[in-house]
């Protein structure tokens, strides 16, 4: 199955999303569907400056100024070399890094090409005769691997065989999975994935697998894709769309960017689900992580408090654009 076109989004949701008892209607209901510096001026009645001490001393200020010529230009040639062997010293030490840039890329690459044969030999068809299995955690070894598009194609190809020998998948993986798509600029690959059980056999097996995904797709992808993740929700058997604080504002915020009347209607009816929400969250414990624990802003929770955060602004914008009521929005985020 592919990923649905906005119309086959709507259709499809008709039958598999509905929102939770917030008093928001079902989204099958809905049409549904970023100076120079001046010195001192010289000066006219002066001809000889300040530099001229009279006629008595004029060999003498004479090989002053020679000594002093000199003196400047030995500074000059000093400064010269100084300033010459920097830029070797510089250039040598960009191409030095690029060298061991380049070392560290091919390292890398032979040992997904190593991991992908060693996988792909094991569970082909025609599968090699070896007491030596695959775990699973070599999918997460290959998808940390991968650093393209095309290896993770790659990657994907491989998925049917992993189902076809009866393998099962772990819910990390799928987590991993959609973390690397969205890192790698391909989040429609996991789209293409989840939307063929069938073909692939990897479910969208947990929450913060399935609002990463959104994420990765609702600002900068058709609006169908985000929609098609939220018929996704119910296929999966995850809490409905509209239940989920991170995942409701994230689709309420792509409906409003979106700004058809179609979409800002599901934008309005996600709303008071929203507001339900968050009056049940205290906005202490969505605050981030102070922005010098890099370690602590890196976890996926404190991405997803990031992402409520950007998101609810957006919101906010758009109900004041509308002329609708957004002080319970604002009170919630100061």
């Amino acid at each position: 199955m592919r990923p649905l076109s906005f119309t086959q989004a709507v259709a499809q949701s008709r039958n598999v999303t509905r929102f939770s008892n917030c008093g928001v209607r079902s989204i099958s209901q809905s049409a549904i569907v970023n100076a120079k510096k001046k010195g001192k001026a010289s000066d006219p009645d002066d001809m000889f400056g300040e530099g001229f001490s009279g006629h008595d001393d004029l060999f003498g200020t004479a090989m002053k100024a020679s000594k002093a010529t000199k003196a400047s230009s030995k500074s000059a040639s000093t400064v010269k070399t100084k300033t010459a062997s920097s830029v070797v010293q510089t250039s040598a030490s960009a191409e030095g890094s690029e060298t061991a840039s380049k070392a560290a890329s091919d390292e890398r690459l032979a040992r997904f090409n190593k991991l992908y044969q060693f996988v792909a030999e094991r569970i082909d068809k025609e599968p090699i005769k070896t007491p030596i299995q695959v775990r699973s955690s070599a999918w997460t070894h290959l998808l940390g691997l991968a650093n393209t598009k095309h290896q993770l194609e790659r990657v994907v190809q491989l998925f049917p065989l992993w189902r076809d020998a009866g393998k099962a998948w772990t819910p990390q993986i799928a987590e991993d999975f959609v973390r690397r798509c969205e890192e790698l600029g391909s989040p429609q690959l996991a789209l293409q994935v989840f939307t063929d059980h069938p073909k692939y056999g990897l479910d969208l097996a947990t929450l913060p697998a399935a609002r990463r995904l959104l994420h990765s797709l609702h600002v900068e992808h058709p609006l169908a894709d985000s929609i098609t993740v939220s018929a996704l929700y119910k296929i999966y058997n995850l809490p409905p769309i509209s239940s989920d604080l991170v995942s409701c504002a994230m689709l309420a915020s792509a409906c409003f960017k979106h700004n058809t009347p179609e979409s800002v209607a599901v934008a309005n009816e996600l709303v008071p689900s929203l507001r339900a929400l968050l009056e049940r969250t205290p906005p202490q414990g969505m605050t981030l992580p102070v922005k010098e624990d890099k370690a602590a802003r890196a976890r996926t929770e404190a991405k997803e408090k990031a992402w409520l955060a950007w998101t609810l602004g957006k919101i906010e914008k758009a109900l004041a654009k509308q002329g609708e009521d957004f002080a319970w929005l604002r009170q919630w985020r100061i």
